[in-house]
């Protein structure tokens, strides 16, 4: 696993889980790009009136592409590291599956590039998590 182009600016428990995200991860997964990973404080409402729990943002330096996954703490703070895996690799799987397009906070993410980011982060093995975060953050807030 060549993870030279992951930085990380995260409290011990996010760095924990993204370490054992990334270690499940195929190898040169993100190929050229650049990825930060932070979190942050800051509690976001999404236009269905849920929290935000991460965003994944594109910044284009010259000929380099650079990606921020922020992680929105307040939220995740109440979920099993087991649904934070899933936002993680979900969070990564928005690297991959839009070089060209930018996200700020899922609001802005169509339908369809959810679907893909999703399809990436399951076929990476990560479909216990997703059940997990659906039954935690979900399916709770449907009722």
């Amino acid at each position: 696993m060549n993870n030279n182009n992951i930085s990380m600016a995260l409290s011990a428990r996010y760095q924990c889980l993204a370490n054992e995200v990334l270690s499940r991860l195929p190898s040169g997964w993100h190929g050229d790009r650049v990825v930060r990973l932070e979190e942050s404080r800051e509690t976001l409402h999404l236009a269905q009136g849920q929290p935000a729990v991460a965003c994944a943002a594109k910044l284009q330096f010259k000929s380099e592409e650079a990606w921020i996954v922020t992680l929105y703490t307040a939220c995740l703070d109440t979920l099993s590291d087991e649904a934070v895996r899933w936002i993680l690799a979900r969070e990564l799987g928005r690297v991959l599956s839009e070089p060209n397009q930018s996200w700020r906070h899922k609001a802005n993410a169509t339908p369809a590039q959810d679907e893909r980011a999703e399809a990436l982060a399951l076929g990476w093995g990560f479909s216990s998590e997703r059940r997990q975060f659906e039954q935690e953050y979900l399916l709770p807030r449907a009722s």
